[in-house]
């Protein structure tokens, strides 16, 4: 009877083991996207294209230098959640950002401007996630407003 409990407890931990291993997560699959590529997110009733940024230097890019966004949203997708740090380095446009992990909302930093003409890079302030995130989606100001996004809402990825 022991061994007969023993075989069912492996049996346990490998179909745990191989279930793990065959579930990806939607930050896993933005990951893998082809960085700067096109993914259709859904929330509420909305759907949405936003453009995924992965690699370093992309999300370091990110708008910067840029007269328009694009799509509905850029989205960066980072490999671990942490508290992430952004600023408006070189924007031409006010945004709203949106700070995810795992596609959950966590936080929402409204209508954060566009730097002045007079300002230099180290008066630049920083926005930070208030918790770990592993993606920020980056919005025309106004738009989570608009969208009526709030903490705790999921966006899914769709086809």
């Amino acid at each position: 009877m022991k061994k007969i409990w023993i075989f069912i407890g492996l049996l346990v931990i490998l179909a745990l083991i191989l279930s793990s291993k065959n579930s990806t997560s939607a930050n896993q699959v933005l990951l893998l996207e082809k960085d700067r590529s096109f993914q259709k997110l859904s929330i509420h009733d909305k759907k949405i294209t936003v453009e995924v940024v992965n690699t370093e230097a992309s999300t370091e890019q990110g708008l910067s230098d840029r007269a328009q966004i694009g799509s509905d949203g850029m989205l960066f997708a980072f490999p671990q959640s942490q508290i992430q740090h952004f600023w408006m380095k070189e924007m031409r446009f006010d945004l709203d950002m949106v700070w995810l992990n795992n596609l959950r909302i966590i936080d929402i930093s409204h209508n954060v401007p566009m730097p002045r003409p007079d300002q230099t890079l180290q008066q630049l302030p920083v926005f930070s996630s208030k918790a770990p995130a592993n993606e920020v989606l980056e919005i025309p100001a106004g738009t989570a407003e608009n969208w009526n996004l709030k903490i705790g809402d999921q966006f899914e990825l769709t086809q």
